[in-house]
């Protein structure tokens, strides 16, 4: 989002997250990053702009969590492109090169919007061990994401909404 309108709509959105505390990861968990879109740019995909700032949440949270002797485990969720590269392999990429191994980190490749996203996540969160699960999202849309896994089996975790804050 850019301009005055976009500003002015990613703040109110994301007004009541923008100042919670850090959180400090004391057991496992499970970090679940929903697709942001795709664009495609010099012939190639990428995730679009606003996916950055959830990757850099979810590696703030990974860190934390390996800071503090705990494991963590990347779900990363998305594909929005049948014919092409996935969002979950996109992500995982950048979160490989951001220092985190492939072996801690899970791509759901099937799920082509919100809702999908939801679903087929937290399909693969009920073979895993229980943790505590941090969901990494956008202000802007976690409304319609609070929605779908209200619905889901995501009622057996306890999830903590990681909103990547929009400047």
């Amino acid at each position: 989002m850019n301009g005055i309108l976009g500003k002015f709509t990613a703040r109110y959105l994301q007004q009541e997250y923008i100042n919670h505390p850090a959180q400090t990861i004391s057991s496992s968990c499970i970090v679940v990053i929903l697709g942001g879109g795709m664009a495609r740019m010099d012939q190639t995909q990428q995730p679009y702009i606003i996916s950055y700032s959830r990757l850099i949440a979810a590696f703030k949270l990974y860190q934390n969590a390996k800071q503090n002797g705990q494991p963590c485990t990347i779900l990363a969720s998305g594909n929005g492109n049948p014919s092409g590269i996935s969002e979950a392999a996109l992500y995982t990429k950048a979160l490989m090169e951001m220092g985190i191994p492939e072996t801690d980190i899970i791509k759901e490749e099937k799920s082509m919007n919100t809702y999908e996203n939801a679903r087929y996540s937290s399909i693969i969160l009920q073979k895993l061990p229980l943790s505590k699960v941090y969901l990494v999202t956008s202000g802007f849309i976690s409304k319609g994401q609070s929605f779908y896994l209200r619905h889901l089996e995501y009622r057996r975790y306890h999830i903590l909404l990681i909103l990547s804050i929009l400047a």
